[in-house]
């Protein structure tokens, strides 16, 4: 018998928009690949996604995937201006820290409104890394970011 992955059995019909979809499953079934490949082109543009992890290393090795890609230096401004017109690369989904997405959302308010889908990797350290501090962090602002949005999906 053949072995089943999530992209095998996952129904994205079923997730429910603007809301987030928490998608739970054991290590090695392939959550990272449905998040690239099922989940993340429910956007209407690769460039309307973006992939959120917890580490710089992790964010370093997912974005070796072929259809994702780091930010370029002016990525945050550019997505604020809403032009999509920057030097990054539209065809692909940019993959980023938490932090760095927080600290986007601190310098431009509707950041996170540029996009119609989110993929969390590693959404509990999204939650533990926030209380790192009694004061706002940049992950305390971009949890706060998610949480208040206006996306199309989210999905964990």
């Amino acid at each position: 018998m053949k072995a089943k992955y999530l992209t095998d059995i996952l129904e994205t019909d079923s997730f429910f928009k603007g809301t987030l979809n928490v998608v739970i499953a054991p290590c090695g079934c392939g959550k990272s690949h449905a998040a690239i490949n099922t989940i993340a082109p429910l956007a209407s543009h690769p460039y309307k996604a973006l992939y959120l992890i917890d580490t710089t290393s992790g964010c370093q090795r997912i974005a070796n995937e072929k259809d994702l890609t780091l930010p370029c230096l002016y990525y945050g401004e550019d997505i604020a201006k809403g032009g999509f017109d920057g030097e990054f690369d539209k065809s692909k989904v940019v993959v980023t820290t938490y932090a760095k997405f927080g600290v986007w959302c601190s310098q431009f308010p509707n950041f996170a409104d540029h996009f119609e889908v989110i993929v969390c990797d590693e959404v509990h350290n999204l939650v533990q890394f926030a209380t790192f501090s009694d004061e706002s962090n940049f992950t305390a602002i971009a949890r706060d970011s998610i949480c208040a949005g206006r996306l199309k999906y989210y999905t964990l």
